[in-house]
C-alpha cells in the first residue's frame, strides 16, 4: 500500500458508509486535520503515528497524533469508563496505530472516542 512511500510519514483515512462502502483518502503531509474535519459524523479508520500519550487525573486517556498536545491534529480519546481495557497506554507512543470509529470535533479538532480495545490496532 505504501509503494515506495515512507509508511511512518503516511497517514491514511478510510471512510465507510453504513452500507459497507469504503473509500480512502491518503494524506502525505499536512491537511490531516482539515481532511478529518470534513468527515465529522462519519465512521472512519485513522492511521497515523502517536506523538503523545496522556492520562488525565480523571483517568481519561488521550492518544495525540500529528503533534503533541496542544498542537495535535487528531486525538483518539479513551474515556475513563473504558480506560481499564488499556492497562499500558504508553505502549502506543511513537507507534503507528489505526483507530476506528465515528469522527467528532472537540474544541475544533477531530477525534474518535474509543470505547473498546477492538477500535485500536498498533502496527
Amino acid at each position: 500500500m505504501t509503494s515506495g512511500t515512507d509508511a511512518a510519514a503516511r497517514k491514511v483515512i478510510l471512510f465507510s458508509d453504513r452500507a459497507g462502502y469504503t473509500s480512502s483518502a491518503p494524506q502525505t503531509g499536512g491537511g490531516f486535520n482539515d481532511e478529518a474535519a470534513k468527515h465529522v459524523g462519519e465512521t472512519a479508520t485513522i492511521t497515523d503515528r502517536v506523538d503523545g500519550v496522556h492520562q488525565s487525573g480523571k483517568g481519561n486517556i488521550f492518544l495525540n497524533m500529528e503533534g503533541k498536545y496542544p498542537n495535535q491534529a487528531f486525538t483518539a480519546f479513551i474515556p475513563s469508563s473504558s480506560a481499564g481495557q488499556f492497562s499500558q497506554p504508553q505502549q502506543y507512543e511513537g507507534r503507528t496505530v489505526s483507530v476506528s470509529g465515528k469522527i467528532t470535533l472537540y474544541h475544533g479538532k477531530p477525534e474518535i472516542i474509543v470505547n473498546s480495545r477492538s477500535q485500536i490496532s498498533a502496527k
